[in-house]
């Protein structure tokens, strides 16, 4: 059946994100499992948003996950929460997200919470796609060499998609057909509404197939894209398969910072969350693990085996050496921490020294606290800062001193000792 043209096509979004993962053999939820510094159900959700013609993104979530519903809701204006309330595949999780989309959009892109790899170019080809041939259903496919674990994409005699056939339902013919389902599709609403009436329960499974709506509108006009890439479409079904796509999603962050003069040694043995920022000329050395929302400037040196942990801003060069953990912390320009030590909760001004073995004792058993360095000030080997504290600018601390809490040091000063004494106090060179 041919479908008018003349309305323009408004687009909303439904993110399944209501499955349990039984196969994670997890007691989290599998939306919530961590991939490079985001949750799977984050990643995806903020992939959306980047699309600007997915005027509202409905995310279909379980019972036991209405907590979430605050923080998600809180990312954008566009986005709204659904309810499955019984876990009846993924046919009924679309039926409860479409119910909470705007009776204004005419199409519905669906994805699941686990394809985290799909890349915003293939996203906006789909939708385009669907677009300039007014399908009723637009399906994203994919060639695997061994499509095991995967629905296949039947066609017919003419080369038309026919239907989707899950794995459990496979003939012997089916199971040789190398073109897979990806989870990704955009429906004309009206004939997802339609389908959605029809589609039946399948008995074994005691679900309802969303895939059957393919079979369903057949007559309707049904179009496949390849993915550029089968890794795009790579779901995630178990821990094995976490570790897969991890490793292909460690490898774009890595390559995007090479390719904007990040120099980092060794990529196979570097460990770089999304949402890191680092600027041009810095060296990053193997065995280095450098977390979300981490951010250091230009030509700074970090590792080996250094981890710089959340809430961590480098100035530009900055040295932080081998054997270092930064937590929360930010460090002034050109101030150098080489030789194994804890950061964390710190404020350090320009041009410090931080020797060996230092610490800030950030935790007290209930807070965490603040220590201040000011600029250019000295820290002796193996000193421990008991936070809350203040070094002073230019001041110096001896090895081995324990500066206690509150216990600041002024200025130009010398500190030494267990507990730290100030013994003289030098003239202010500022």
């Amino acid at each position: 059946m041919a479908h008018s043209l003349k309305k323009i096509k408004r687009f909303s979004a439904i993110v399944l994100a209501a499955g349990k993962g039984v196969r994670m053999k997890s007691v989290q939820a599998k939306v919530l499992t961590s991939l490079c510094g985001k949750t799977l159900l984050d990643t995806v959700v903020d992939n959306l948003l980047k699309v600007k013609s997915l005027s509202e993104i409905v995310i279909v979530l379980n019972k036991t996950l209405l907590g979430l519903s605050k923080d998600l809701k809180s990312k954008s204006k566009r986005i709204n929460i659904a309810i499955q309330a019984r876990s009846l595949g993924t046919a009924d999780a679309v039926k409860a997200g479409i119910g909470k989309i705007s009776k204004k959009n005419t199409d519905v892109f669906v994805i699941g919470a686990d394809i985290v790899l799909l890349k915003l170019n293939t996203i906006g080809k789909l939708i385009k796609f669907h677009t300039q041939n007014n399908n009723a259903v637009s399906l994203l496919s994919a060639f695997f060499d061994s499509p095991e674990g995967y629905g296949r994409i039947v066609r017919n005699k003419s080369g038309s998609v026919e239907r989707i056939t899950e794995e459990i339902d496979l003939s012997l013919d089916e199971k040789e057909i190398r073109e897979i389902n990806s989870g990704v599709y955009c429906f004309k609403r009206e004939c997802l509404e339609s389908a959605l009436k029809h589609i039946k329960l399948r008995k074994n499974k005691n679900e309802y197939y969303l895939t059957d709506a393919i079979e369903l509108l057949a007559s309707e006009g049904i179009g496949a894209l390849a993915a550029e890439s089968a890794d795009e479409i790579l779901g995630i079904n178990s821990f094995c398969d976490l570790v897969n796509v991890r490793k292909i999603m460690s490898k774009r962050i890595i390559n995007t910072l090479l390719d904007n003069g990040v120099k980092i040694l060794d990529p196979a043995t570097t460990y770089i969350e999304v949402d890191a920022v680092i600027g041009p000329d810095t060296i990053i050395y193997p065995f280095t693990y450098i977390e979300t929302g981490t951010k250091i400037g230009k030509n700074c040196s970090i590792g080996p085996f250094a981890r710089l942990r959340k809430g961590v801003q480098l100035a530009d060069n900055v040295t932080v050496g081998n054997f270092i953990e930064l937590s929360r912390s930010r460090i002034g320009k050109g101030t150098l921490i080489k030789h194994f030590g804890y950061i964390g909760d710190a404020r350090i001004g320009e041009k410090v020294n931080v020797g060996a073995g230092s610490v800030t004792a950030n935790f007290d058993g209930v807070n965490k606290n603040l220590t201040k360095i000011e600029q250019g000030a000295f820290i002796g080997c193996d000193t421990v800062l008991i936070a809350p504290v203040k070094i002073g600018k230019n001041a110096v601390t001896g090895a081995g001193s324990v500066v206690t809490k509150r216990h600041n040091v002024p200025a130009g000063s010398l500190a030494l000792g267990v507990p730290a004494r100030l013994v003289n106090k030098k003239k202010n060179k500022s």
